[in-house]
């Protein structure tokens, strides 16, 4: 699996995918559903309580219900696009820095992929919501909120351990060869 996300082929492809799921879900789609910045989305997201998700979907009215149902797909697109993107990142960064694979070099790629997994369960549970909201448990709502943060989390981790590697790449490089003698 390191093999094949190291390949530069899969880092640019899942960048270029992701900037442009991107530019789809913070101009078009989301703001498309709550007629507004889309931070309604975000809000439902982090809700916890349900009848805080219902005042939500209800503030979208029937036109942005629609969007929603006709548009919700691309956020797990998304999902995929990040996190093969950060996995990627991750795994070529990890080998370029330590020059060697060992188990952990599984770890921070496996981060990265595990919050798109999280985000596609908390997408599918959103949907579930929206299409019958008085139904849905409101536990399950708050459990949903609850992967929210740990999809969150598991989002900075990775950009956390971005930055540390790019730093100790560019440290390792910077440093001067000893010559043998």
């Amino acid at each position: 699996m390191l093999k094949f996300l190291r390949k530069k082929s899969i880092l640019f492809s899942s960048l270029i995918a992701m900037m442009i799921m991107f530019v789809i879900a913070i101009l078009i789609v989301n703001p498309g559903i709550d007629g507004g910045d889309g931070a309604s989305i975000l809000a439902l997201q982090l809700a916890f309580d349900k009848q805080v998700g219902i005042k939500i979907i209800e503030q979208w009215g029937p036109a942005g219900h629609a969007f929603y149902n006709r548009w919700a797909f691309t956020d797990s697109i998304y999902a995929v696009c990040y996190s093969l993107f950060f996995a990627s990142l991750l795994a070529l960064l990890g080998f370029r820095a330590n020059k060697v694979v060992t188990r952990g070099s599984a770890i921070p790629p496996f981060i990265a992929l595990t919050a798109g997994i999280l985000d596609c369960v908390e997408n599918f549970m959103e949907y579930l919501f929206v299409q019958n909201p008085i139904d849905f448990s409101a536990d399950l709502f708050f459990f949903h909120s609850i992967i929210t943060v740990c999809k969150w989390a598991a989002i900075m981790t990775a950009v956390l351990i971005v930055f540390i590697l790019a730093l100790k790449t560019l440290i390792k490089a910077s440093a001067p060869v000893q010559k043998a003698r």
